[in-house]
């Protein structure tokens, strides 16, 4: 892909959708845009690795992006595919000495970046990016804060049922994939439904709420499975042993 499919148009479009400039005026993008070089990947083609010094933010303009950690034992995690108007990389000015992933072309992909002496003069020149900067900063270090706390004063099985639950908020997903794995808020709300029930709620939408979880049921046992999941049929109460 050559960097020109990276149109003007299309270049103050996915500026505007990023967090840092949703809150500018058309004329202040232009402006920024300036400030932004285009560069093209072929699909593969790595754009930084984890552990680099982080001189770079990048938004993505066309194609779409794949970050990825290595855990201790060597092994590949994705972390997410990121596409148009999405941001990566990071700057000193966010908190970053290091890019903390690794970042590579999952498509034939056009990206802008800027440098970290252009982001300051940005961060000077617009005190609305100023802000928003902070914003995401402090919602860094609140999800690690969080992180932390789970680690060191949860256990296990709360830090798993808190985890299924934040892939809610995951845009990113498979649409099959998510409805496997957003099994723990549909058991809360089942517990919540029973409970109901129990104390004589005879209400029509409880009724319509169990079966849609009968349908939902239904879809995935004759699912063949979104990739990299392992089905695993019921046991059925007959087969128990006595």
């Amino acid at each position: 892909m050559e960097p020109r499919a990276c149109t003007l148009p299309r270049r103050l479009g996915v500026l505007h959708q990023t967090p840092f400039f949703a809150r500018l005026p058309a004329d202040a993008i232009s402006e920024i845009s300036r400030f932004f070089r285009e560069k093209a990947f072929a699909a593969g083609q790595t754009i930084y690795t984890a552990g680099d010094t982080a001189v770079s933010l990048y938004v993505v303009a066309v194609g779409k992006v794949k970050l990825a950690r290595m855990t201790e034992t060597g092994k590949t995690v994705v972390l997410g595919v990121i596409g148009p108007g999405e941001f990566f990389g990071g700057l000193s000015a966010l908190g970053d000495r290091a890019y903390a992933d690794s970042a590579v072309a999952h498509t034939a992909c056009c990206v802008l970046a800027v440098a970290g002496t252009d982001f300051q003069v940005i961060l000077r020149r617009y005190p609305q990016v100023a802000n928003a900067a902070l914003e995401i900063v402090a919602a860094r270090l609140a999800s690690m804060h969080e992180l932390v706390e789970q680690l060191s004063a949860h256990p296990a099985e709360q830090r798993i049922v808190s985890t299924l639950l934040a892939l809610e908020a995951e845009t990113q997903l498979d649409p099959e994939l998510r409805t496997w794995l957003s099994f723990a808020r549909q058991k809360l709300e089942e517990i919540a439904l029973l409970a109901r029930a129990a104390a004589g709620d005879r209400s029509p939408e409880i009724a319509e709420q169990f079966d849609a979880n009968r349908r939902i049921l239904s879809a995935r046992t004759q699912s063949a499975g979104a990739p990299a999941i392992r089905r695993c049929e019921a046991v059925q109460p007959q087969s128990r042993r006595t």
